[in-house]
């Protein structure tokens, strides 16, 4: 799937840019102003609260149970100040940016390597649906052999953006993450398919 170029990143992110169309982004740090210094790409910046999965002596814990309880805690770090991811860690963050998508366009988040290089994964799921709002969920693991320091507001990964033909219609079904402003476990959601196989 092509990644859309970076003159169309631009005009999409343009205040002209008609709404149907349109990639918001608040807050919106500079845009370039020539396309030659443009990148097929937004930054993201990470936000300043995580949420914490507690360990439990619960031997496993099933996403599928009705009454699925995960003990977490939420932290909220000034900017300025450091949170310590450990090795085998697990935390759910977001980014600083607040998103809209249009719904002829969905995306990829992707990590920086500097970050990667040092054993940080950013994203495990990493598609952005089309018609999202919110800030994203990040899934924060330390898949490296010491503690990795994450900063609030340091720039942490990459949007590359994907057309979406036909568009989605305006009534479509939107994810079940949209509109969130803090890190989200979420809920799972069988679909009909799963009800069938899971009861056989």
């Amino acid at each position: 799937m092509p990644v859309i170029s970076p003159q169309e990143l631009l005009n999409r992110m343009r205040s002209d840019m008609p709404w149907s169309q349109r990639i918001v982004v608040d807050p919106q740090f500079e845009i370039p102003v020539e396309v030659s210094t443009a990148s097929a790409s937004i930054d993201i910046h990470l936000g300043n609260r995580f949420n914490i999965l507690h360990r439990r002596r619960d031997i496993e814990h099933d996403p599928l149970a009705p009454e699925a309880d995960v003990a977490t805690e939420e932290f909220f770090v000034s900017f300025g100040d450091k949170f310590p991811l450990h090795p085998g860690h697990l935390v759910l963050g977001t980014t600083l940016e607040w998103f809209r998508f249009p719904l002829d366009l969905m995306a990829d988040v992707v990590g920086r390597s500097i970050w990667g290089r040092r054993g940080l994964l950013i994203a495990s799921a990493t598609a952005i649906q089309p018609g999202s709002a919110g800030t994203i969920t990040l899934e924060l693991s330390n898949l490296g052999e010491i503690p990795v320091s994450l900063t609030p507001g340091v720039s942490i990964g990459q949007l590359f953006f994907h057309m979406v033909e036909p568009p989605l219609r305006s009534d479509s079904k939107l994810t079940s993450f949209s509109g969130f402003l803090r890190p989200t476990l979420g809920h799972y959601k069988e679909s009909e398919i799963e009800k069938f196989l899971l009861t056989v």
